[in-house]
């Protein structure tokens, strides 16, 4: 039987599929948004941990963050569970 090494384990990811965002970097690229839109910049101001109000989430983001929200918790970014 074959020993699992690190690269054929189906859990590894490559440190180039992932970015950089402090707690969230262990998550693969393909489930990060691409900067500048709204949904990255949504999952940057969460990534802090903290709770935050809706009007505090317009103002980080110009904007009401319904649909930015709803881009992640979609099939497009892997279904992101948001809980705030």
């Amino acid at each position: 039987m074959k020993k699992a090494t690190q690269k054929s384990s189906p859990n590894h990811v490559s440190q180039h599929d992932c970015i950089n965002l402090g707690v969230l970097s262990h998550i693969e690229s393909r489930f990060i948004p691409h900067t500048p839109t709204k949904a990255r910049l949504l999952l940057e101001i969460l990534s802090d941990g903290l709770v935050h109000s809706t009007s505090d989430l317009m103002f980080g983001l110009g904007a009401d963050p319904r649909a930015a929200l709803q881009d992640l918790t979609g099939d497009r970014y892997g279904y992101w569970r948001i809980v705030n």
